[in-house]
């Protein structure tokens, strides 16, 4: 405005929450710490914003029970081996990967598939599965702190086995428990060879001393001369 006040605009509660369902008011909790669209204590996935994120829940409304029960789960640490876990990362290749149906519900075998081909920075592949349960894991913990917000007390365990450890310095965010690829795997070297009978002199593989394989250009393909 000319005088320098800014416009406000107020919007009912109880109307968005009819909006959404009851089912999607309950995992908000849990979708608002998992993807990151305001809180600060929880890491962001790279390149996904508010919007993309929305609009990939609406194109998988299959996992809106998996969220509520994640933002209900009560301080209850996951593994890979829970439903639920399953689900948040099907969710998280839909995140990454919208052109193929959601043909991918693993993340080790979507990021196997992108980086030879289409992704070509490491930073904008989805998360290793070991690196998407600690998040999880952090995740749940801050979901629950919001769903028991309302409880005068409310009874938070450690958060170790949270994806926390604790240091002199105070509690930082377990990225990951194995070893850094780039260090414990030389196989990480790729090529961009095509798919050719035998290898040429400057294949990456071939100066390296190794033979291709399912991250290069050739699937592997290749022949030693």
């Amino acid at each position: 405005m000319a005088d320098g006040r800014h416009l406000e605009k107020y919007y009912r509660i109880n109307s968005v929450c009819l909006e959404l369902g009851e089912d999607k008011c309950q995992a908000l909790h849990f979708f608002h710490a998992f993807t990151v669209t305001g809180c600060d204590v929880t890491s962001q996935f790279n390149g996904k914003g508010k919007k993309s994120v929305w609009k990939t829940w609406k194109s998988l409304p299959s996992v809106t029970e998996g969220f509520a029960t994640a933002s209900s789960s009560a301080f209850v640490p996951h593994d890979t081996s829970y439903l639920v876990f399953s689900v948040i990362e099907q969710f998280t290749c839909a995140m990454y990967d919208s052109t193929t149906q959601h043909s991918h519900s693993k993340v080790n075998d979507l990021r196997q598939e992108l980086f030879p081909t289409r992704v070509k920075v490491t930073e904008r592949l989805p998360p290793t599965q070991n690196a998407l349960l600690q998040h999880v894991n952090r995740c749940v913990y801050q979901a629950s702190i919001w769903t028991e917000s309302l409880k005068p007390v409310i009874a938070a365990p450690s958060l170790d086995g949270f994806g926390w450890y604790k240091s002199d310095t105070g509690w930082h965010p377990i990225w990951t428990t194995v070893p850094d690829a780039a260090v414990a795997c030389r196989e990480l070297i790729k090529c961009g060879c095509k798919v050719v009978p035998m290898r040429g002199k400057n294949c990456k593989c071939k100066k390296a001393g190794m033979a291709c394989t399912a991250l290069c250009q050739c699937r592997g393909d290749c022949e030693v001369r």
